[in-house]
């Protein structure tokens, strides 16, 4: 199952309208169009779930950046958050192991050059 949002859709744009407009394309399994809480006023985003990637590729290919009850719609694959969010926290995991490491080489340089003044101003006392 697919998922694909359109943005910058007219806020007079139904639900049933976008199911007719993507069921050319094949079958629509749900639609959701986001509404402002408290209100039934869209928000001019809905998601639309179609059963196969193939169709949802040939709608996006057809419908991106078309007109749509008098507005340029965007149309795209949906994006899932919760992966963006997992995929942001393993670079960062994966970035501080690095930071620490080099930490690590730098204070280890650093004690091995005490270690050597060290051991010159033993031979100048001498």
């Amino acid at each position: 199952m697919e998922t694909i949002y359109i943005g910058n859709l007219n806020y007079k744009t139904s639900a049933q309208n976008l199911k007719g407009i993507f069921s050319r394309y094949g079958k629509v399994s749900d639609v959701n169009l986001l509404k402002i809480p408290g209100t039934e006023k869209s928000k001019g985003i809905a998601f639309v779930k179609m059963q196969k990637k193939d169709q949802a590729q040939k709608a996006i290919d057809s419908l991106n950046a078309t007109q749509l009850d008098g507005r340029t719609v965007k149309v795209s694959f949906a994006i899932d958050n919760h992966e963006v969010k997992k995929q942001r926290e393993v670079e960062d995991k994966k970035k501080v192991a690095k930071e620490i490491s080099e930490e690590k080489i730098i204070v280890a340089k650093k004690r091995r050059r005490r270690r050597g003044l060290q051991e010159l101003f033993d031979n100048v006392r001498k």
